[in-house]
């Protein structure tokens, strides 16, 4: 998943652009697979759990240098059938201006899928995105059957938006946290090595945050562009997963 995950970001932009999030618990999965990767693009959490705490750093590391550059926020944990059309989605939200220009964008996937979250969209506007209502977070099936129907789409993970807007809104929800992640990376940060975050930054989060930072990222969704079903999984549960695994 971590290699496919690898290539999806390659298909987008150029390698050297690429940053990965990670866990020091799992290192003996992904460190074959990042290789190529210069050092200081891997955020390593010495505490299992924390991975939207690493993407913030990452995010942060970047609005540093460049807040207009572009960042795409791609899930590893996650199946894609048809690659092609997610790509070409990929591409229109990167290309076109005005998808972007409006904030915080995310794919929505239409069709339904085994223990998704899904988003509820408000009603169509002259718009080539759509507003998003709020999350149904892993519905019933029946319930997401119902969903879909009335327009839902399942919701991918997938957030497109300029570095400046996503440090604006960790600025805003965890003030404290996010002037301690960067004087962080400003203490430990030395070419060719990795950027860790340790288990005090962790505690810190659990003291700081309005709500859980596992709960969800301080970027909530704005709106949605659709994306034709290509397939995709969160592979949010064992029966997900055994769905994807069994030919």
């Amino acid at each position: 998943m971590l290699q496919k995950a690898l290539h999806r970001a390659g298909r987008i932009s150029h390698p050297a652009r690429v940053m990965v999030t990670a866990a020091e618990a799992h290192r003996s999965h992904w460190q074959q697979a990042l290789w190529f990767m210069r050092a200081e693009h891997r955020f390593v959490s010495e505490s299992p759990g924390w991975s939207l705490l690493t993407t913030a750093a990452a995010v942060l590391a970047i609005a540093v240098q460049t807040p207009t550059a572009l960042i795409t926020l791609l899930p590893a944990r996650c199946y894609v059938a048809d690659e092609w059309t997610l790509t070409l989605a990929l591409h229109r939200a990167l290309s076109e201006r005005r998808l972007h220009s409006e904030g915080i964008l995310t794919l929505g996937i239409m069709g339904s899928g085994l223990d998704e979250d899904y988003l509820v969209l408000r009603e169509p506007e002259d718009r080539p995105t759509i507003a998003v209502a709020y999350t149904a977070q892993r519905p019933t099936q029946w319930v997401a059957r119902d969903l879909v129907r009335e327009g839902a789409v399942v919701a991918s993970g997938i957030y497109i938006a300029s570095a400046g807007a996503l440090a604006a809104l960790l600025y805003r929800y965890w003030p404290t946290l996010t002037r301690k992640i960067l004087r962080h990376l400003e203490k430990s940060h030395v070419p060719g090595v990795e950027n860790r975050i340790t288990p005090a930054i962790a505690q810190e989060a659990l003291h700081a945050a309005a709500r859980p930072f596992w709960d969800r990222p301080p970027w909530l969704t704005l709106r949605a562009l659709r994306v034709a079903q290509c397939g995709w999984s969160s592979l949010g549960s064992t029966e997900a997963i055994k769905r994807i695994a069994t030919p």
